[in-house]
């Protein structure tokens, strides 16, 4: 297997060696191909917008165009209401809970009357389905 690994490095240097002599690289710098420039923009065949629809610029210019015909007096502070920028979101709260997650892993106390085992959560679940309880 070594003299067979030893021939396959022979011939693949053999390759490389032959194609390095068969390409012609450039030497002179005017002879180095330029990629084309960047196109000209043509026209966009694709409609940006749909009639009845606000993109977000345009449903910024429209609360902008309400607020000033309010009497809107805008301020300078740049507040959360200002540029007619609606306020953020509400973060969603986490939900609270009632019981300690355990891991597939952990160590966990069951107990069903007198009987108590100390196992992992993973080989207890099908235990607690059958009426066993956790003790914390």
């Amino acid at each position: 297997s070594y003299e067979l690994f030893k021939h396959m490095v022979q011939k693949m240097n053999q390759d490389v060696a032959s194609f390095l002599l068969k390409c012609q690289l450039p030497s002179q710098p005017d002879q180095v191909k330029r990629a084309p420039g960047a196109r000209p923009q043509q026209p966009a065949r694709v409609q940006t917008s749909k009639q009845g629809v606000q993109n977000l610029n345009e449903q910024r210019m429209a609360a902008a165009r309400a607020q000033a015909a309010q009497g809107g007096q805008t301020r300078l502070g740049g507040g959360a209401g200002s540029a007619g920028m609606p306020p953020p979101p509400p973060q969603p709260t986490q939900p609270i809970r009632s019981e300690k997650k355990y891991g597939r892993n952990d160590i966990v106390t069951i107990r069903r009357g007198s009987e108590v085992r100390e196992l992992k959560y993973k080989k207890a679940e099908p235990l607690l389905a059958q009426g066993w309880q956790i003790e914390e």
